[in-house]
């Protein structure tokens, strides 16, 4: 059985010798508990080591003596704790339990993220960026879907650019 949506949580496993440096993430192809875990905590900024079980027949096996015979993924290992199924939230406490610093690595980044959109300056680039975006994204679309309809997304592009012109001055003064 892999791959079920059932946690089997804090399974104790032999204490490793050192710090960790990483969450320890098994997971395979095509299982989406593992695409969603991987992403959650690469969204949280935590520094992850993914092992995909079908590559490495030694972290297949390893996964087997976790989880008593099953290759269910996810299953994450931190420190000497061990993970089956585990949620972000249950990720999370494990790594405040075992390895703080590594929690403490992805709330710095968070912080500065904030600090950093707190700021007007920034903020403002960061919607005039968008608006960019978006604007060439309809011009795209525009000339992707009819290719007979060039003139249009040319005139569309001529009318964004005034206006991000007068955004950008505004946008990169100071705070």
């Amino acid at each position: 059985m892999t791959g079920h949506p059932a946690a089997d949580v804090g399974v104790t496993s032999p204490a490793t010798a050192g710090t960790v440096d990483a969450v320890t993430v098994y997971w395979r192809q095509h299982c989406p508990y593992c695409v969603r875990l991987r992403w959650q905590l690469r969204r949280a900024r935590l520094p992850t080591r993914e092992i995909n079980i079908w590559e490495d027949k030694a972290a297949a096996a390893r996964v087997r003596s976790i989880t008593g015979g099953d290759e269910t993924v996810p299953t994450v290992v931190i420190g000497s704790v061990s993970l089956v199924n585990a949620t972000l939230e249950q990720t999370f406490t494990a790594v405040r339990a075992e390895a703080p610093h590594l929690a403490e690595q992805g709330a710095q980044h968070r912080r500065r993220l904030r600090d950093r959109l707190a700021c007007s300056r920034h903020r403002t680039f960061l919607l005039v960026g968008l608006a960019l975006l978006t604007g060439l994204g309809w011009v795209a679309v525009a000339a992707v879907r009819n290719r007979w309809h060039r003139g249009y997304a040319q005139e569309r592009a001529a009318s964004l650019r005034p206006r991000l012109v007068r955004a950008l001055p505004s946008a990169l003064r100071g705070c």
